[in-house]
């Protein structure tokens, strides 16, 4: 979006889920707990990323703010869903699908929904 904490963000996250991705395609029941966790920390994330885009869209008046958060909205209904399938699952390998699938949701919002925000902000409105 050019706005280096929101940035930052969004290469955090993907690391995350990529990291999933990863530890889903290798089967080693040792890596449940720490998939969990990380899952968990991608969680968290997402939540400290769209709090901190929505702030940051408040303050520059987006016009479109409340179908962005509605999209947050259901992206984090999605990821829940996901990571309900995620902690009901027996092996690491299970894993995958629901990552790869979370991981194809937010790289779609961030090309249509925080593209039309990083138009917004190149416009000046910071």
């Amino acid at each position: 979006m050019g706005i280096a904490e929101i940035d930052n963000q969004h290469k955090e996250l993907m690391s995350y889920i990529n990291y999933l991705i990863s530890l889903s395609t290798e089967y080693c029941p040792a890596n449940r707990n720490y998939s969990q966790k990380k899952a968990d920390a991608a969680m968290k994330q997402m939540v400290k990323h769209f709090e901190t885009e929505e702030n940051l869209l408040s303050m520059a008046r987006y016009e479109r703010l409340d179908a962005h958060k509605k999209e947050h909205e259901n992206l984090m209904d999605k990821a829940i869903e996901i990571m309900e399938e995620v902690k009901n699952t027996n092996r690491v390998t299970d894993l995958y699908c629901p990552a790869v699938t979370l991981k194809e949701w937010i790289l779609s919002h961030f090309l249509l929904y925080d593209k039309a925000a990083k138009e917004h902000f190149a416009k000046g409105y910071k």
